[in-house]
């Protein structure tokens, strides 16, 4: 999802070994990707970081900002050797000297983050492996704005932070729903239908959703009993985060595509002919 913002490190399962070996850096990535966060990488602030670093949040929230900055410069001028000045380099794995965490949230499955970027790296056993930990590396870093986006999609951002000043979430949820106020029902068939009409792949990709959605909530689960990993928004509202559900995915994805399409998919387009 991604939704999302996470750079994770998604082996084939040809590659894959039978204990989710983390492989040299650079090994199956084609010659290397380089991109650049505005923002940063970000992750979960708990209300006891809050505390600690305030407003600002940890050095990981801006650290890719002054690379952002000078690009909006380099243009017309920017040339293929000045990628490096401008971007950061995204290839799959992490230096050993340049690890500054590793997790194995399940059997089969290795998250390594790098020391100046924080940016997950995930190695699985099998493809579902992957997928899993692509979902729990979304939920380290962005699970509270994942959650705006599911209440959003479908209308119901008030009922997640409140009406806002002047009723502001009351009428973004009433705008929500001029576009897309599909039921859970028409949602959950977007994602049969889909995978049904891709035959064989379609069947692949919706197991890599579940698969996605079971890394996401073994996070919300150690979120919900670890106050360390609990956005500190949670904290300020008094609330926990509810499971993440198959068909919050497309309800983000219909968001996305009614802010970049002006306008979501009609409504007829999740049903059979």
């Amino acid at each position: 999802m991604k939704l999302c913002a996470c750079a994770a490190a998604v082996l084939a399962a040809g590659t894959a070994t039978a204990t989710a070996q983390v492989q040299p850096p650079g090994q199956n990535d084609f010659g290397g990707f380089r991109n650049v966060l505005a923002v940063g990488q970000g992750e979960t602030v708990s209300a006891a970081e809050f505390g600690a670093t305030g407003m600002d949040g940890p050095p990981s929230f801006r650290s890719q900002l002054p690379l952002y900055n000078d690009l909006l410069y380099a243009e017309p001028k920017l040339a293929p050797a000045d990628l490096d000045r401008f971007f950061k380099s995204a290839g799959f794995g992490v230096p050993p000297d340049e690890v500054e965490s590793t997790v194995t949230p399940r059997p089969g499955v290795t998250i390594i983050r790098d020391r100046t970027y924080r940016v997950p790296h995930v190695y699985g056993t099998t493809r579902g492996d992957t997928l899993f930990g692509a979902g729990y590396a979304s939920g380290e870093d962005r699970l509270f704005l994942m959650d705006v986006l599911r209440h959003t999609g479908r209308a119901r951002l008030t009922e997640l932070i409140g009406p806002g000043r002047g009723d502001a979430t009351v009428k973004m949820d009433a705008a929500q729903l001029k576009v897309a106020d599909y039921s859970e029902e028409e949602l959950q068939r977007m994602i049969d239908v889909g995978a049904e009409s891709a035959g064989a792949e379609g069947q692949v990709i919706k197991q890599d959703l579940l698969d996605y959605v079971d890394g996401i909530n073994a996070y919300i689960r150690e979120a919900r009993t670890d106050p360390s990993k609990l956005p500190v928004e949670y904290t300020a509202l008094n609330r926990m985060p509810e499971d993440w559900k198959p068909t919050d995915t497309v309800a983000v994805a219909s968001l996305i595509g009614g802010i970049f399409g002006r306008g979501a998919a009609p409504r007829g387009s999740c049903r059979r002919p």
